[in-house]
């Protein structure tokens, strides 16, 4: 059986039902557009099957909430939204996969720079995702969203996620209206998590960037896959993780071919066998997702091992990196060796999440 090291859930209104009513007014809600009287500015409707006719109206601002093709993504509104815990599973169990890892969707990007705002949106949809993956008998793990912007209840909401479930915290390349990974702001978080055995996970996503901004991002995505890879170069030799040789740090949903050049940039050389390099990946307590046309074999001598890159599915999502049989797809290569192919389907996942 495999792990998917990189699934989602599509946020709902049941999401922010943990939201007290004296804090009901910072509740986001949903507003919609029939296809033909959808404004012109925002866009049209995706390949992938995602339409733009309906947003998440959060601080005054809309994010896009995906009306999702049943067929383009081959899962269903319960599973996607996990209104029925044992249909998803049961969807794995065809899949092959033994545990999803779940990161959230809307909350790839900054949706606000208010720390009520962040602390409210977070709080609730770490509880509503704990219950509902609580269900699950340990099948569905998860990512849990923390309010950078007051550090007092960013510590307080990673200490009450790790005990009840996370494996991780949702981190952006990019925070607070600019603050990089290696900001010594975030410095007290990486401890914590250190501490308590908690994955720093960077996803692909964005800063603070309400939608009108959005629509004007690089084409293709490559506005969400920049900041993960910024974060690795701030972070490889950043002070900033001194004496936290227990972190884990991955950097997810961002491809794994970049590796090479910035690896190049800071020194590393690879033209020696593992036993005789100075420094091997192995070294770092950094993860990678890598994706199924990339060149594997070329990563993995660049790396110098074989323990740190992982595969995920995007398991509700149905863009370029959403591929639901992509373990499968990786056992059928045929220029992997057997072990390599268990650490990216399975062993590396579960070393990372410390599952």
């Amino acid at each position: 059986m495999f792990i998917d090291a990189d699934t989602h859930v599509d946020e709902c209104e049941e999401t922010f039902s943990y939201i007290p009513k004296a804090l009901e007014h910072l509740r986001p809600h949903t507003i919609s557009f029939n296809p033909e009287d959808r404004p012109s500015w925002l866009g049209s409707d995706r390949d992938s099957g995602s339409g733009l006719s309906r947003f998440w109206f959060i601080d005054g601002n809309l994010y896009p909430r995906r009306i999702r093709s049943d067929q383009r993504t081959r899962t269903v509104i319960a599973t996607r939204e996990l209104h029925d815990v044992g249909a998803r599973l049961r969807h794995m169990d065809a899949l092959e996969v033994e545990l999803q890892v779940i990161y959230p969707t809307l909350f790839l990007r900054e949706v606000s720079l208010r720390a009520d705002i962040s602390v409210a949106l977070n709080r609730s949809y770490n509880r509503w995702l704990a219950d509902r993956c609580s269900e699950s008998k340990g099948r569905l793990q998860w990512i849990a969203l923390i309010p950078y912007h007051d550090m007092t209840e960013a510590l307080a909401e990673i200490r009450w996620a790790k005990e009840h479930g996370a494996v991780g915290i949702l981190k952006r390349g990019v925070e607070m209206g600019g603050l990089v990974a290696s900001d010594p702001y975030f410095r007290p978080i990486y401890e914590l998590c250190a501490d308590l055995e908690m994955a720093v996970c960077v996803h692909q996503g964005s800063g603070f960037v309400p939608m009108v901004s959005f629509l004007r991002n690089i084409p293709g995505g490559d506005a969400e896959t920049f900041p993960v890879i910024s974060a690795f170069s701030y972070l490889l030799n950043s002070s900033v993780l001194q004496n936290l040789s227990s972190l884990h740090i991955g950097f997810i949903e961002a491809g794994a071919a970049w590796l090479p050049h910035l690896l190049g940039q800071a020194g590393w050389n690879w033209s020696r066998s593992p036993e005789q390099r100075e420094r091997i990946f192995s070294d770092l307590n950094f993860f990678i997702t890598t994706e199924i046309y990339e060149d594997v074999p070329y990563l993995l001598n660049v790396l110098g091992s074989d323990n740190r890159l992982l595969v995920g599915s995007d398991y509700t999502h149905g863009d370029r990196s959403s591929v639901l049989d992509v373990h499968k797809e990786m056992v059928a290569r045929t220029d992997l060796e057997a072990a390599s192919v268990r650490g990216i389907t399975e062993q590396n996942a579960r070393d990372f999440y410390r599952l």
